[in-house]
């Protein structure tokens, strides 16, 4: 993953990553918010085909691109 977030920078100058996690993915959480630093920025509500609300979750690249306050803070 960290190697791909340094190809985003690099080939498309991206200022962030997002990404859908379940709610009840406690590990993915885990890995995406610990060791990742990926921040939850909404709740969406059904979002899955069984109805489960998911974490959309981002990463800013840079302090420059993170909103001055995040939904979940």
């Amino acid at each position: 993953m960290n190697a791909a977030h340094r190809d985003m920078i690099a080939v498309y100058n991206a200022k962030y990553s997002s990404l859908h996690v379940r709610v009840s993915n406690r590990a993915a959480l885990g890995l995406y918010r610990g060791k990742l630093t990926y921040e939850v920025f909404d709740i969406e509500k059904g979002y899955y085909a069984d109805g489960e609300d998911a974490y959309s979750m981002n990463k800013y690249f840079s302090l420059d691109a993170r909103p001055k306050v995040l939904p979940f803070e």
